[in-house]
């Protein structure tokens, strides 16, 4: 790659030495992080119309069995390296545009991935754990498709966080 070309690439400020290789390694985790994420969310809208063809005590069985390892610690702590390691590009490209702004894109998606799940998901996942299958609410077709509606939310705003349209390099 010529010099001018890989100018363009990069942006107007040239990282050189161990400054690259550090945003080239941190970008590789940040794919793999945001990439794991996006697979277990997305896995969520892929079961979408099997689950939703299932009787109450059928769904229930499978959300109190299936997603153990999405959550805390497996799920979790890769959903939080994903976020941070996004923020840490940011930081660590602030003065290459268009990069800065991809990248700010990115992470602010990631980081509403995991603000919506806060606000929407867990109190959910609550709610739904706390059932049984004898004694499933009345209305439990529709807290069901809230549910799923929240992972394909999810699943979106952390698809539009993964690079490599997010941080270009």
């Amino acid at each position: 790659m010529s010099p001018s070309s890989r100018a363009a690439v990069l942006g107007s400020a040239q990282l050189n030495g161990s400054a690259a290789v550090v945003v080239k390694v941190l970008r590789f985790v940040h794919l793999l992080l945001v990439a794991l994420i996006v697979g277990l969310a997305f896995c969520h809208v892929m079961e979408m119309p099997g689950k939703l063809r299932l009787n109450g005590t059928e769904w229930l069985t499978i959300q109190q069995n299936l997603y153990i390892a999405f959550g805390a610690p497996i799920g979790a702590t890769i959903e939080v390296a994903a976020i941070l390691t996004t923020w840490l590009l940011v930081f660590l490209v602030w003065n290459r545009r268009p990069t800065f702004y991809w990248t700010l894109a990115a992470a602010i998606c990631v980081s509403v991935g995991l603000a919506e799940w806060f606000v929407v998901a867990a109190p959910m996942n609550a709610i739904v754990g706390a059932w049984t299958p004898g004694a499933l609410p009345a209305d439990w077709t529709h807290e069901r498709d809230r549910w799923e509606l929240e992972h394909a939310i999810h699943a979106a705003l952390f698809g539009i966080g993964l690079p490599p349209w997010s941080s270009p390099y």
